[in-house]
């Protein structure tokens, strides 16, 4: 059964491409359409990604390309009606409201095709999505591999590696290990503490499976969509993908590692670049990183004898 990707853009060109060759090489016959959401970059991105040879490159694949009209790099928040009745109900503090009327005058209603992977979780025809980041090096016929375990239950609304550990309060008494064996660490989970660095925030949902590389239920994806939850929404002060992982346990939908206890080294390494793609925007930790689009656009020529258009001068 074919598989559809979804994978989000913004201003770094040669590292997607990088990250679809590299797919391509392993699972080419197991994909239908890549579905690419680009975060406004303004900057020629567009017109890298709408190279006919890149078309051509990735044949037998369909390019869908998508332009959100926000600009972003690191997803983007975005208030569906469920999302503002929650935070403009009752019962909360007036403070809290006040800041709730003024995050929805600036950040905008709902606009679902601006939210991250929804053009792909809404159009597909395909019973799976793969999503992936940018930054992935693709090892193995990763899109095959994910469909097939998602394939032994019915109830698996997603896969993928589980864990968001250095961002939970309970990471010194947790681990994916426990979880996927059916421990939990609190009634709560997956909602769970932030540490101690991050408690002037809300509580945050951080345990959930990381979407680098995952593989979605499309059946599921859509159930939480009629009710304003979509995948990819920065929603309810947890990350892209938190608050969606904890909706779908709340409904009885169920998740997997398939990369546990092996790794997921045999299947993909992320980030290749000996830095996250975020960090190339903000500083997570240790500085901001320089995007290397030279290098990259020649491993690609090295490895693919694929020469990847570049941006436009200014």
């Amino acid at each position: 059964m074919t598989v559809d990707v979804a994978i989000p853009s913004f201003r770094k060109p040669e590292s997607l491409i990088f990250t679809l060759l590299t797919l391509h090489r392993h699972s080419a016959a197991s994909i239908g359409t890549v579905w690419i959401t680009d975060d406004s970059s303004d900057d020629g991105t567009l017109d890298v990604l709408r190279d006919p040879a890149l078309a051509e490159r990735l044949h037998p694949w369909r390019l869908d390309l998508h332009e959100t009209r926000r600009r972003g790099g690191s997803g983007n928040t975005l208030v569906t009606p469920a999302m503002a009745l929650r935070l403009l109900g009752p019962g909360l503090a007036a403070g809290h409201r006040l800041r709730s009327a003024y995050f929805l005058l600036t950040r905008g209603l709902f606009q679902p095709q601006s939210i991250r992977y929804e053009r792909a979780l809404a159009r597909s025809r395909a019973e799976f999505v793969l999503l992936l980041h940018d930054d992935v090096e693709i090892r193995g016929d990763v899109a095959t591999f994910m469909e097939r375990r998602m394939e032994t239950d019915p109830r698996l609304a997603i896969a993928g590696p589980l864990g968001q550990c250095w961002r939970c309060g309970l990471a010194s008494g947790c681990a994916p290990e426990f979880i996927l064996a059916g421990g939990r660490p609190t009634p709560d989970w997956p909602v769970t503490p932030p540490p101690a660095s991050l408690r002037r925030r809300r509580r945050d949902r951080a345990c959930r499976i990381n979407e680098w590389c995952c593989m979605i239920r499309v059946a599921a994806a859509r159930e939480l969509a009629r009710d304003g939850i979509h995948f990819g929404n920065n929603e309810d002060g947890g990350d892209i993908g938190a608050y969606w992982f904890a909706s779908a346990i709340a409904r009885g939908w169920r998740f997997t590692d398939p990369f546990r206890p092996d790794g997921s080294d045999p299947w993909f390494l992320h980030p290749w670049q000996g830095h996250s793609g975020r960090s190339v925007w903000a500083d997570q930790g240790n500085g901001r990183k320089r995007y290397d689009a030279a290098m990259i656009r020649a491993r690609i020529a090295d490895e693919f004898g694929f020469v990847c258009r570049e941006k436009p001068g200014p």
